[in-house]
């Protein structure tokens, strides 16, 4: 059951113990990892890495990082962050695929959006002040790949230890609030009636 449906007993999902233990622990730990990783290893400290936050939501979230039926999503606001599965996956090149022997993507196979690469590799060159070079780059990438620069799994793993180990223990006492909270207020609610 979700958090929400107990708000008929009194219990706002706003003030969820719960809720703040994972939003505290993502805001705190997974941003601030990410966007390490994120500068190290897509070289990024502008839009992108700026641009990186997370929220809980309830259901699986694409972390899997969570208690009970609440998880952590990872969100990239910056408009221009279309190249980061790019470069988080790599790219296949058509002479070679060493830089990205497992990637998903390979240019003009349609094993990513429409005209996505390229159109990723324009708008950073941009951003980038390349933009006169970018047709060597598409060249270039398109022939040899773009590496492997893994990100959110690193992410994920580094923030799934934690949780499991450091952060364990403030969740259960989140929880555990929440459910005092609820029979608090149930007890209250029997008493009136």
């Amino acid at each position: 059951m979700g958090l929400d449906r107990l708000s008929g007993f009194g219990f706002q999902v706003d003030n969820s113990q719960t809720i703040k233990a994972l939003n505290d622990f993502a805001q705190n730990i997974v941003v601030p990892y990410m966007r390490n990783l994120t500068k190290s290893k897509a070289y990024d400290k502008g839009g992108l890495y700026q641009s990186i936050r997370s929220e809980v939501v309830e259901g699986g979230g694409n972390t899997g990082i969570g208690a009970g039926e609440y998880s952590i999503n990872i969100v990239i606001d910056d408009p221009g962050s279309s190249y980061f599965d790019f470069v988080d996956k790599g790219v296949k090149g058509t002479e070679s695929s060493l830089k990205a022997p497992n990637s998903p993507y390979r240019f003009g196979t349609g094993t990513g959006p429409r005209g996505g690469l390229t159109r990723s590799i324009t708008e950073w060159s941009q951003r980038k002040g390349l933009y006169k070079y970018r047709f060597g780059i598409i060249k270039n990438i398109y022939k040899y790949g773009l590496k492997t620069r893994p990100i959110l799994d690193p992410t994920f793993d580094y923030a799934q230890k934690l949780i499991e180990t450091s952060y364990e223990e403030r969740l259960e006492q989140g929880f555990a609030d929440d459910m005092n909270l609820i029979i608090e207020n149930l007890i209250t609610e029997i008493n009136n009636n």
